[in-house]
């Protein structure tokens, strides 16, 4: 085996997982709606798009060298099988929805493929992005439309076993769906109660966010940037926002990251506070070592 297959399968095997949990768990991402009577963070279904999960990828391929995909055959790295990340009811959840995230993302991004590829034609990010596109659709070729009907109950099952990706993918969606019952036609938050099964689900985010489950994080500073569950902290929400954004690779805590911006209101002693929360979260969850070999570890 070459060095460049042997650096591939090493970043496939760890990057194949991450990737696909990362646009599988972070399909519905926070967004900050200004004209809400409180401090209000929604969750909103992500449009597919190709430079996103580019970035995505970056991370992982950078290294390899432009050219190094197209000798590569995407049939053989399919027969990989890929890491257990956890409960396996999880896993086979997991799987199906990457499968029907693809199959629902082909005619989307057809287009903006095609631009990207002529616009960056020799970039290694983009090359590794089309060739994991291609092992997508062979692994997922098989999968029998009856099975997506099956990802609930395999989630409920992993969720009854204590694993915390079901966990969080069944958190989210009530908090979801809360949000949902909860907006107006205008896009403000009702003042309404909140049912007791929802502020539940959003203290358990906060528990599940220091597992390093990537949504639980997001979805850890969604809770804390309003007031509706109880759970409301600038400073946490400020450091839960610094922490989504590290890199899913770090091994470090990274302070200057461009598209993370404290509030102007925030005073410079909060700001201090905030950083030095997020460094605190970050070491506790998700502080990545030896990645590359995929065996990934958390520093406690």
């Amino acid at each position: 085996m070459t060095p460049i297959y042997r650096k591939a399968i090493a970043a496939f095997l760890f990057g194949a997982v991450l990737i696909s949990t990362l646009l599988i768990l972070t399909r519905e991402e926070p967004e900050i709606h200004k004209n809400s009577g409180e401090s209000r963070a929604g969750v909103m279904a992500r449009a597919p798009s190709v430079e996103r999960e580019v970035n995505n990828a970056a991370w992982s391929y950078a290294a390899m060298p432009s050219g190094a995909y197209s000798k590569m055959d995407p049939a053989e790295f399919a027969k990989i099988p890929l890491p257990r990340s956890g409960h396996p009811s999880f896993d086979r959840a997991n799987f199906l929805i990457f499968c029907q995230d693809y199959i629902n993302s082909v005619d989307a991004l057809q287009n903006p493929i095609a631009e990207l590829t002529a616009q960056m034609p020799n970039n290694p990010s983009v090359e590794s992005f089309i060739f994991m596109r291609e092992v997508q659709r062979i692994r997922c070729k098989d999968t029998k439309k009856d099975e997506y009907e099956k990802i609930e109950a395999l989630m409920n099952e992993a969720a009854e076993a204590g694993d915390p990706g079901a966990r969080t993918y069944l958190g989210s969606k009530i908090l979801l769906a809360d949000l949902k019952t909860s907006e107006s036609s205008t896009g403000t938050i009702e003042k309404r109660p909140t049912p007791a099964e929802v502020k539940t689900a959003a203290e358990q985010m906060l528990e599940l966010a220091m597992t390093g489950n990537r949504l639980a994080v997001s979805q850890a500073y969604i809770v804390t940037s309003t007031d509706r569950y109880g759970l409301n902290d600038p400073i946490a929400a400020a450091a839960w926002k610094m922490v989504m954004f590290q890199r899913p690779d770090a091994s470090s805590f990274d302070m200057d990251i461009p598209d993370v911006q404290l509030p102007e209101t925030m005073s410079e002693s909060d700001k201090s506070k905030a950083v030095a929360r997020a460094r605190e979260y970050f070491n506790l969850c998700c502080r990545r070592l030896d990645t590359l070999s995929g065996q990934v570890q958390s520093s406690k």
